[in-house]
């Protein structure tokens, strides 16, 4: 069996730009629910009252909401790889977090009614690690997908993408007809920024410069957030929840255009490839069922109502970046963990070969 830094692709061989990616991408899930999953979207009579801030604050969500398309749009463009060792990584990596995060949970909030065993349990089937079931059921489905990749011509992979998405915004966008198809959550979502991503490698399309797709990029976001500033502003609170969906158009061509961006750049950087390898335990920490309403949401809910906006965006800040470095050290120290564990699985497997 390998360790951990054998599993992932060695450090001279990752691609940094998109390790950077995948480090904005799980920052910019830090900032969405620190936001409007934590504070509340801006009413219309606050729109009138606070209109800068309150565009800010749409604005903030536009920015970041393309997030989870972005992580598995990087999937998608590499292509995951099935291997048991692997999964077995991850779940070790998921259950480690379960723990640690319900102990942490315990120290800062002792009022958290809630047993070790509960607390573990509770990651499989909590609404906050929906994210982690959806990924797990791509993975599973991975293989189907990557020999249809393989054996497709562009032409017919772009028509499956377009047929796939063509029903994704009628029934579970526009319609939203589905509640399990609605808002992007479902891996069926998934497959879809899977192909994307498999697509847009292929394709490649070399015209389309960093700077013009980054452009595009803050485009959309201006463009959701004076759209959903305006039809708040006017009353139509439903038309602009619909905005900020991982399955919003605009939404899926702001996702896009970023992780495009990313994919035309070059260069090498030792300490993000070895950060972004971690990348998953940012979201694992704060997402956990005893961490993420009592003690992160009502963090940023607690110190917007008591300070002006202005000084709530650098306690903000500075809460998020703690998040990330602890999330960060700590999976150090899950590495350490699983590693240790292989040593001793070699040795015990070469002890017993040799009896």
């Amino acid at each position: 069996m390998k360790t951990e830094s054998e599993i992932s692709v060695s450090v001279k061989q990752r691609d940094a730009a998109m390790d950077l990616l995948r480090i904005i991408a799980m920052v910019l899930v830090l900032v969405v629910h620190s936001n409007f999953k934590s504070l509340h979207v801006p009413t219309g009579e606050e729109i009138a009252e606070e209109p800068t801030t309150s565009f800010l604050r749409f604005f903030v969500q536009s920015i970041s909401v393309c997030c989870v398309n972005v992580f598995v749009l990087i999937s998608g463009w590499f292509g995951i790889h099935q291997r048991l060792q692997k999964f077995i990584s991850l779940l070790f990596q998921i259950v480690f977090f379960a723990i640690l995060g319900f102990f942490i949970a315990q120290i800062i909030n002792s009022n958290i009614a809630q047993d070790l065993k509960e607390g573990v349990l509770n990651i499989w089937y909590t609404p906050n690690y929906w994210f982690l079931r959806s990924y797990i059921i791509l993975y599973a489905f991975s293989p189907v997908l990557n020999q249809y990749i393989e054996h497709c011509n562009d032409k017919k992979l772009l028509e499956t993408i377009l047929s796939t998405y063509l029903c994704q915004i009628l029934f579970g966008w526009y319609f939203a007809s589905s509640a399990w198809y609605s808002n992007g959550y479902s891996p069926l979502a998934f497959f879809g920024l899977y192909l994307i991503g498999a697509y847009l490698r292929k394709k490649r399309m070399e015209k389309l410069t960093s700077l013009k797709c980054f452009s595009v990029y803050l485009l959309s976001t201006f463009l959701i957030s004076i759209t959903a500033f305006i039809l708040v502003g006017g009353g139509q609170n439903d038309i602009g929840d619909a905005l900020y969906t991982y399955n919003s158009p605009i939404v899926m061509i702001s996702s896009i255009a970023l992780f495009l961006t990313f994919t035309r750049m070059r260069f090498s950087n030792i300490i993000v490839t070895n950060i972004a390898p971690s990348c998953l335990a940012i979201y694992l920490l704060h997402c956990h069922p005893s961490i993420f309403d009592e003690i992160y949401c009502k963090f940023f809910n607690e110190q917007f109502h008591s300070l002006g906006y202005s000084d709530y965006l650098i306690v903000a800040g500075g809460f998020i970046m703690l998040f990330f470095i602890s999330s960060i050290l700590l999976d150090r120290l899950r590495i350490l963990i699983w590693n240790f564990s292989i040593i001793i699985y070699s040795k015990f497997s070469t002890y017993s070969s040799d009896l």
